[in-house]
């Protein structure tokens, strides 16, 4: 395992939150979501499924390279739980295919929804501030940004590529795939959990602290399913206000697009 090695070898100081590292990775997120929105908002979904494997299969080459920097050490092969691929960021890897091979239109326009709002706004939420993300390991500093990027670029993207079939009815059937994650995740801390160490999908354990910033601070003084409830009211919220901010800024852009033609035929 000389490439893992290498890979723990290959180390930097920490970076700062909108240091140079960060902005350059925030930046090229944004930019790289304005080319795509720009050339390819009015492809064919062929197009768009070129786009969704080459951004899965950056995705995995991550992962995996994450998978085995954490459970590699010194010659012995051990595995991390606690890095066990699942978090609420992590799931674009288990969708994108769904989204790759379904032709069904009403699910393909629900997963759309999900990657739109709660996939980008996990994100961007992270991708502006990456508070616990950042490591002394270049790779896994290299690999959070471009996995928080592409829900960014995938999600702006994809609603921009989605535009005329964006609804309030699109993001309710998105928000169960949230729901069917996250139920998931639950089931897993309290099964698998039991049986490993340090295991906290999505940061909801029971067991454990969770690191979301705002509900951490509750997780101490109120039943867990409380927190649950608040978990899940709180990513409705950010998602649903991402959803009339990405939807607002279309009507926007179309006033804008309408506003030029008329000038032009003026002209003519």
């Amino acid at each position: 395992m000389v490439i893992i090695e290498g890979l723990k070898n290959w180390t930097m100081d920490k970076p700062q939150v909108f240091g140079g590292f960060h902005l350059f990775f925030l930046f090229l997120a944004l930019f790289v979501a304005t080319l795509l929105i720009h050339f390819f908002k009015n492809s064919s979904f062929k197009t768009v499924r070129t786009i969704i494997l080459i951004s899965w299969i950056i995705l995995v080459f991550f992962e995996v390279g994450k998978q085995l920097m954490y459970s590699y050490n010194n010659g012995v092969w051990k595995y991390t739980w606690r890095q066990f691929p699942f978090q609420f960021c992590e799931t674009p890897m288990y969708v994108l295919p769904f989204l790759f091979f379904i032709k069904n239109e009403r699910i393909r326009n629900a997963l759309i929804h999900f990657f739109a709002t709660f996939a980008f706004f996990a994100g961007f939420a992270l991708l502006v501030l990456p508070l616990t993300t950042f490591d002394t390991y270049v790779f896994l500093n290299i690999r959070t940004m471009i996995q928080h990027g592409i829900q960014v670029i995938l999600g702006l993207y994809l609603f921009a590529w989605n535009r005329k079939n964006v609804s309030l009815k699109g993001f309710l059937e998105g928000s169960y795939i949230f729901l069917g994650l996250l139920t998931i995740a639950v089931i897993l801390n309290f099964t698998l959990g039991k049986h490993v160490e340090r295991l906290n999908l999505f940061f909801v354990s029971k067991e454990y602290d969770s690191i979301i910033l705002i509900i951490k601070d509750l997780k101490p003084h109120v039943p867990w399913f409380v927190f649950l409830l608040s978990y899940i009211l709180g990513f409705y919220f950010c998602a649903l206000a991402s959803y009339f901010v990405e939807y607002e800024s279309y009507r926007l852009s179309l006033k804008f697009e309408l506003k030029e033609e008329k000038e032009v035929e003026l002209k003519n």
